[in-house]
Order: structure tokens, then sequence, then C-alpha cells
């Protein structure tokens, strides 16, 4: 990985780099081996993200999100930083907490933190009539639904342990109601990145789409892959709205009409 001292690739754009490379090695079987940071940055002048020119290979990375998710993915790493200081002193593991960009950030970290020291991993509103018998048993089955419907309310969507180190991840998503498809979305997106695609010929070119929106739909089936134009030849979706953990990697090549599906094995967030 060729990475200068002033990179300015986020860590979500390293995470789709990690995403895309692992799924085209463990599914497609390609190798692409190390890659250099492009971004007319340096004396190339290619605009595109970066290049992996052991196998001729360009990619751009960009995201579908809603106005309101940089705001809150701002106020959301102070909070992380907290919450990762509050687990390394009670070594308490890694966690990963998934909020939408309207929740109620400030309500929601002692909330966190009161779950992450009695060891509870969550997603408020999803139990089972087995959880409501034991709770019930227990004599707790108020206080068992009053913990949800107050968590819902306060936005948290989901509290989960993952395996590392004592560490944080709070993970902000679109709020909204989902729809079906959103195949015009990625049209726009490819026809936007479509001319610095082009200037990296001939290597083979793919854009990748980080898709943090609630209102979009996690089903394959319901969003076709848009015409890919003669500059783009191969499309990526990584879908992470509403996966508490492994991530929906959807693939099209120019000429596909339906999508090749992969899981990524890369920790949700960077």
């Amino acid at each position: 990985m060729a990475e200068r001292p002033d990179s300015e690739l986020s860590p979500t754009e390293r995470y789709l780099i990690a995403v895309v490379t692992d799924v085209a090695r463990r599914d497609l079987g390609q190798e692409w081996g190390p890659w250099c940071e492009r971004d007319a940055r340096d004396e190339s002048g290619l605009r595109v993200d970066v290049t992996f020119e052991g196998s001729s290979i360009a990619l751009e990375l960009t995201s579908l999100h809603d106005p309101e998710w940089r705001n809150a993915s701002a106020t959301a790493r102070k909070i992380e930083e907290r919450l990762t200081a509050f687990a390394h002193g009670r070594k308490l593991g890694s966690w990963v907490v998934t909020v939408p960009s309207d929740a109620r950030l400030n309500d929601i970290e002692p909330a966190v933190m009161q779950l992450m020291e009695s060891g509870t991993e969550i997603t408020p509103m999803d139990y089972s009539s087995r959880d409501l018998v034991q709770a019930e048993a227990r004599g707790e089955l108020a206080e068992f639904l009053n913990r949800h419907h107050e968590l819902r309310d306060l936005g948290l969507v989901r509290l989960v342990r993952r395996p590392g180190s004592e560490s944080v991840h709070l993970w902000v998503v679109g709020p909204g109601f989902q729809i079906l498809g959103f195949t015009d979305l990625l049209a726009e997106a490819v026809a936007n990145n479509a001319a610095k695609l082009g200037e990296a010929r001939p290597r083979e070119t793919h854009l990748a789409v980080l898709v943090v929106r609630w209102d979009l739909s996690e089903a394959p089936s319901e969003t076709r892959p848009p015409v890919l134009p003669d500059e783009v030849d191969v499309l990526w979706v990584v879908h992470l709205a509403r996966s508490g953990g492994e991530a929906q990697v959807w693939l099209a090549h120019r000429g596909d009409d339906s999508w090749q599906l992969a899981t990524s094995v890369i920790p949700q967030y960077p």
C-alpha cells in the first residue's frame, strides 16, 4: 500500500478499499496487489482515488448518504473517543454502536456506557416471544419492555461486541423509511465519476459505492444494476445501513442485469 504522509484518504475510504480487495481475492480469485493513492495529487495527474499498478486497475470511491450524515458523523467521532476511553479503562472489550444521523447522540452516550458495563448486546425492539417469556419468569417484563422502548426513542439501532481490544466504533447511518430500490441514485453516482475513471484507461475501471442510508433497500432484487458507460467496467455496492456485522457486497460488470452477491468479512467500521 503506497500511502503518503500527506494522505487524504479517510478511514471510510480505506475501509472501502479493504472490502473491495478482500472480496476480489476471496470470491473472484483476483489478487490486486498494493495500491497507490492518486486523486490528482501526484505527477500522474490522474483524478481517480487509487490505482493498483500491478494489476492495472483504477478504483474510485464514493458514498450515498443523507444530508445530515456528515455533521452527525463529526459529533459521533468525539463521542466515539470518549466511549473508547471508557471501554479501555474498564477493560470492556470492543464494541460497535449503530445510530441514525438524527439520533440524540449526547443522550445515547451514557446509556451505551451502562450497557457496555453490564455486558449487554441489544437491538432495541428486536426480541422474540421466548425473550418475553423469560423476562416475565424473572419478574422483569415491564423493565425489559421499557428498556427497549427507551433505547429506541433515544435512537440506538444496535449495540454489539466485536473481536479486538478495548475500542468502540460509533457508526452513523441515515434515518428514513425503506424504499424500493435505488438504481437511479447509483446511475447518478456512476455518471458523476465516469469521466475521471475514463482518464485512467487503459486500466480496468471500478467504482465502489458505500451505502449509509436507511431509506435505501437492502434487497438486491429491488435495485437493478444501472447501465454502465464505456468508462466504467465494474460497479461495487457496499451496503451497511442496517447490517449489524458483515456488510452486503453487490457486484456488477458492464452489461450485467443482475448482481453478483458477496459478504464482507472486514469489520463494519474502520
